[in-house]
């Protein structure tokens, strides 16, 4: 094979695999899993990638292939995670509604404009 050849080979299969380099999965359950109360938007973002759609205080990203629902809900006006929920056929459900968030059961690491006065 000559030279000339043997670039445009490699040229053309630079270009077809090129696609390919960007299509890790990041909708997983193990990256949901980074996800904290507290957390930004961008950090959601950075973990699961960009939401299927969005509503108010809340993103939903759907893989209807893989059987995946995952909600992120955020605080009301605000851009930090509130609470979270995950189903797959493997995990089933995981994480909470709003709704069944109380004040009393928030990590130590919420920011203080989270926690009650008797907490901070």
């Amino acid at each position: 094979m000559t030279g000339a050849r043997r670039w445009s080979v490699g040229v053309l299969l630079l270009a077809c695999l090129a696609p390919l380099a960007g299509c890790e999965q990041k909708l997983t359950y193990e990256r949901w899993q980074l996800i904290n109360q507290g957390s930004s938007g961008l950090e959601v973002e950075n973990a699961i990638g960009k939401p299927t759609f969005t509503m108010d205080d809340q993103w939903t990203y759907e893989d209807h292939d893989r059987h995946i629902t995952a909600h992120i809900y955020y605080e009301k006006g605000s851009d930090r995670v509130l609470t979270k929920q995950w189903y797959d056929p493997e995990h089933g459900w995981q994480g909470k509604n709003p709704d069944e968030v109380r004040e009393g059961e928030r990590s130590e690491g919420t920011p203080s404009i989270y926690r009650s006065e008797q907490e901070k």
